[in-house]
């Protein structure tokens, strides 16, 4: 079954742990290529395009930059999700 946009946003962050501010009320997170988190490149367009944000690589990451109200409202689906821990 494939995993839903917010699935993916959600998990992302999860794995990221950092959302860095950005500016006109905007975040960002990076995603390492090189680690062994399971998102592709097309993942990360695809989270991008759904939350009309923007996308852009450097040397060892992909960055996502989507509206900070997006970023917070999932980071609370992650970190305060039913039985995870605290």
């Amino acid at each position: 079954m494939e995993k839903s946009i917010s699935q993916i946003l959600n998990e992302m962050i999860e794995w990221s742990w950092d959302i860095w501010d950005e500016k006109r009320g905007n975040g960002r997170i990076a995603i390492d290529e090189n680690d062994d988190h399971g998102f592709t490149k097309k993942d990360v367009r695809k989270v991008v395009k759904a939350f009309d944000g923007r996308f852009f690589e450097d040397d060892e990451s992909f960055h996502l930059v989507l509206p900070m109200d997006i970023l917070k409202a999932h980071q609370g689906d992650v970190f305060f999700r039913p039985g995870r821990p605290l």
